[in-house]
């Protein structure tokens, strides 16, 4: 190998970083359960959070923090919501329920309406409005009655909305 230096600096290179690359994909899928409070945190996206909350129980301090974040993950809390509520166990299902109700009471949500909060348009609160929508009916259906008497999820699905047709369609979160 040493009449070829160029070569061999080259598989050694590529070597290397392939093991560097492995130990980060390890690192960021594993780091969730490693340092949920920092995924929590930092994380711009909310699959690593919600997966990290679900990791840590969410217990506390954690699900206070989460619960004033959703707001800054914009549309796509709705659907990762809905996917992470129909992963674990009852303990998983009500953490995201809880968030899902703290969600529908956030300013710019609710249907008295007001201006949407930053990252979102209209058509994405109406969007997530009818996840929420879809969050509890999945939640009833189960028989979960954890929200109670909480007037902040939405009343029922959009006017133009076909459930109002099809009250049996089935959505799944994937």
């Amino acid at each position: 190998m040493a009449a070829h230096p160029a070569r061999t600096w080259l598989i050694v290179t590529g070597v290397v970083l392939l093991v560097v690359q492995a130990a980060l994909v390890v690192c960021w899928w594993k780091l969730p359960a490693w340092a949920p409070e920092w995924v929590i945190a930092h994380s711009p996206w909310p699959e690593p959070a919600l997966r990290a909350l679900r990791q840590g129980q969410g217990l506390g301090r954690e699900m206070r923090e989460m619960s004033s974040r959703l707001l800054a993950f914009g549309p796509s809390i709705g659907p990762e919501l809905l996917r992470q509520y129909g992963k674990g166990d009852a303990i998983n299902r009500r953490m995201m329920l809880y968030l899902a109700i703290e969600l529908a009471g956030s300013d710019g949500v609710r249907a008295e309406g007001g201006p949407p909060p930053p990252h979102f348009t209209v058509d994405d609160i109406a969007v997530l409005r009818e996840e929420l929508f879809e969050l509890a009916r999945l939640a009833f259906a189960e028989g979960s009655l954890d929200f109670g008497e909480s007037a902040s999820f939405p009343e029922g699905p959009p006017a133009d909305s076909d459930d109002v047709q099809n009250p049996t369609r089935t959505v799944h979160p994937d």
